[in-house]
């Protein structure tokens, strides 16, 4: 993970997951790839248990509060393609793209993102203010990088959306990468994501 940083932190987390296989007689990973991982090192039982969330207040939010178009909400790192979303805002100038959350560490091209005139970077927000504005958006979406870290999580933004009758738009990541046709638009590439 891009989030542990340092050889003796890595070594650290690599040997939590080692006593866990060894030493847990039941195991619950939430996304396949991390279930593959811990069998690897040697669990006897592993199961998947994605995440998911209760379902949505539908009552309206105030009009200063609702965001236009579409909306991310997590943390920006290493994770996020800033040059997905920049496509999106660029091919989309009058939709206004919202991207909620602290900017832990930039990814590659985020100031040329951040500078584009329909993007709004609010900072972090609430649990409350992120689902409302999930709820209130035209589509939520997850343009994070498909790599070995991105596998192993389960964006609960997307089970948000998915709760609230939101559309969601995702690079093919968990948990839309296993939900069936039609809950979501799953785009392997720019040119799919951007035309979803």
């Amino acid at each position: 993970s891009p989030l542990v940083r340092g050889e003796r932190r890595r070594r650290a987390v690599v040997e939590g997951y080692r006593a866990a296989a060894a030493g847990a007689d039941l195991i619950f990973a939430n996304t396949s790839a991390m279930r593959d991982r811990l069998c690897e090192l040697g669990a006897r039982d592993v199961r998947l248990l994605p995440n998911a969330c209760p379902p949505v207040d539908p009552r309206p939010v105030a009009a200063g509060d609702r965001p236009a178009g579409l909306v991310y909400v997590g943390r920006i790192h290493e994770r996020f393609d800033a040059a997905l979303a920049s496509a999106v805002a660029a091919a989309l100038p009058e939709t206004i793209v919202t991207i909620a959350g602290p900017v832990e560490r930039e990814p590659v091209g985020w100031p040329a993102l951040a500078a584009r005139p329909n993007v709004r970077l609010p900072g972090r927000v609430t649990s409350t203010a992120a689902r409302q504005m999930i709820g209130a958006a035209a589509g939520l979406i997850v343009p994070h990088r498909v790599d070995d870290y991105t596998r192993t999580q389960d964006a609960m933004k997307a089970w948000d959306a998915l709760a609230s009758g939101t559309p969601v738009i995702s690079t093919p990541i968990p948990p839309a990468d296993a939900w069936p046709p039609g809950l979501s638009e799953v785009c392997p590439d720019t040119e799919t994501f951007v035309a979803a």
